[in-house]
């Protein structure tokens, strides 16, 4: 503990240096605001712990340090370019070393260490810095915290799909190619970094082979960089609601194969994090829309309103739903990452409302310009039929029981962990925020 509380100390010093007059000795000016300049703030974090945080380690890890280790390392001024990251085998980590031993006193002291470090840096208004890799980033999640995490002062690194022309990702951002049925290739994508991000889906036919094998590669691959885990959620391992409104704690009872699949894959992730293996953030979130990319079961709508023609639904276009835009699941999982008491855990993460399902449409027509949508119900006969001749129908049919009983997420958990409300862009705007983008880009979503 006297190593934490000196780290502590070193810390609040340090950034209190940044907002004191005069220039520093890093050369940062004195005019500077580390919380509203969280770009000069994440270069000087960077330079902290780079130097600072294996020294309190070490001393939480062994009360027998002497008192000249006790005193830690001094700042050395460094210039840091966030606009090149280190490449794979030079960047630096945090998380435990090749010699140390999982569930170790030194692999839990630093977890422990980087927690409060999180907490204090915070508590400052000055977002601790992290290096963030997101397998999957490509797809409508994963592209989306790639974003947001950039836009936050983060390092990422965006692991896509190897033999694909990359998307577009903002300035800043390293793009690597790591093929997720390697280990030893997502092993190496991730190498150096703090924050894993599985965000990465296949097409439902493809669950039973590849969902179960990319988890287990992103575990591996988190597990040797001592990093996070981040594996976002959803509803299937509930099976069908018992009420309303479903809370963190319902039993999970999937009666579909997808489902099993999603429990099997949480469980397993859950039991690492309890055996000290990673940290494990689990948030969980309804279906997710947002620029990017267009759910199967949504293309039809958004077609259909371009179109002025009649669309699609699943099953009962009169229940409700939610649904949740992209970018503010992407900035729950950041806000979840930083809050130690949401680790290890799952945490719901509503949408803004639940909203009737001809609602959302008429929100889509109307955003497109066109009149009064005419909605054609994609009835449980006709997934029957469809199966016959398509695989993915015939598979998308055992989850379309939840467009006919919706599961519907309690977020009172999230808010007493982080102490604020979830993210919640309204539907009136997210809406034509998503056809704007499908307008542009559906010739190749």
């Amino acid at each position: 503990m006297a190593g934490t509380g000196r780290f502590a100390l070193f810390v609040i010093a340090a950034t209190t240096r940044i907002r004191s007059p005069g220039a520093t000795e890093s050369g940062i000016p004195s005019t500077v605001n580390a919380t509203a300049n969280p770009v000069t703030c994440t270069s000087f974090v960077t330079v902290l712990l780079k130097v600072g945080v294996r020294m309190p380690t070490a001393l939480a890890a062994s009360r027998t340090a002497t008192k000249k280790a006790a005193r830690g390392p001094i700042l050395i001024p460094s210039r840091i370019d966030h606009t090149s990251p280190a490449p794979p085998g030079r960047a630096f980590s945090t998380g435990p070393s090749r010699r140390d031993k999982e569930g170790s006193c030194m692999h839990r002291a630093r977890r422990r260490i980087r927690a409060e470090a999180v907490t204090l840096f915070e508590g400052l208004g000055c977002p601790m810095p992290m290096k963030l890799a997101v397998l999957g980033a490509r797809g409508l999640l994963g592209g989306a915290v790639a974003r947001r995490a950039r836009l936050a002062g983060h390092q990422v690194r965006a692991v896509v799909r190897p033999g694909r022309d990359s998307p577009a990702f903002p300035m800043g951002i390293e793009v690597v190619a790591g093929d997720l049925s390697s280990q030893a290739s997502v092993l190496e994508a991730v190498r150096g970094m703090e924050v894993v991000v599985h965000a990465a889906t296949v097409p439902y036919p493809e669950w039973p082979r590849f969902v179960p094998l990319f988890a287990d590669n992103a575990l591996a691959a988190a597990e040797a960089a001592g990093a996070t885990l981040v594996f976002p959620g959803n509803v299937y391992v509930y099976g069908r609601p018992r009420s309303r409104f479903v809370a963190e704690d319902h039993p999970q009872e999937p009666h579909t194969v997808k489902g099993r699949i999603r429990l099997a894959v949480e469980r397993k992730f859950l039991q690492a994090h309890q055996d000290g293996r990673v940290d494990l953030v689990l948030p969980r979130y309804p279906d997710v829309y947002g620029p990017g990319a267009i759910h199967a079961d949504f293309r039809p709508v958004f077609e259909g309103a371009l179109a002025n023609k009649p669309c699609r639904w699943p099953l009962n276009a009169d229940a409700l739903h939610e649904f949740i835009l992209n970018d503010d699941a992407a900035e729950a999982m950041l806000k979840l990452i930083g809050t130690p008491a949401a680790h290890g855990r799952a945490v719901h993460v509503p949408g803004p409302r639940a909203i009737v399902s001809r609602d959302f449409i008429r929100l889509v027509y109307a955003a497109a310009g066109s009149g009064e949508p005419i909605v054609r119900v994609f009835g449980r006969g006709m997934y029957r039929l469809v199966g016959l001749f398509s695989p993915l129908a015939r598979a998308a049919y055992e989850m379309a029981y939840l467009f006919d009983d919706p599961i519907l997420l309690d977020g009172t958990l999230y808010r007493s962990l982080t102490g604020g409300p979830h993210p919640s862009t309204p539907y009136e705007v997210g809406v034509p925020r998503t056809l704007d983008w499908f307008r542009t880009h559906r010739a190749i979503a």
